[in-house]
C-alpha cells in the first residue's frame, strides 16, 4: 500500500520521525493536563519543550553555506 501524503512529503517516516511525534505528542498531552497552553510543542537541541508561537514564528533557521552551495548546484 503507498500513502500518497508520504509519496509528497519525500518519503515514509523514519524511526527518528515516529520516535520525535511520540515524544512530541506524549509532551503536548502532559502540558496541557498541567494547565499550560498557548504554546507548541518544539524540539530545540534534541529537547522537546513548549516554545510561544511568537518564538516558533520569528526562529531563524541557520543553513551552513555548504548546504546552501549545493541547493543551488543542484537547482532545487
Amino acid at each position: 500500500v503507498t500513502v500518497l501524503g508520504y509519496i509528497q512529503r519525500g518519503g515514509s517516516p523514519t524511526s527518528f520521525d515516529t520516535v520525535l511525534a511520540s515524544r512530541m505528542g506524549a509532551f503536548a498531552v502532559e502540558s496541557l493536563l498541567e494547565g499550560k497552553s498557548a504554546a507548541m510543542v518544539c524540539s530545540l537541541g534534541g529537547q522537546v519543550e513548549l516554545c510561544s508561537f511568537t518564538e516558533g514564528r520569528d526562529a531563524k533557521k541557520r543553513l551552513s553555506p555548504e548546504l546552501l552551495s549545493l541547493v543551488e548546484k543542484l537547482g532545487v
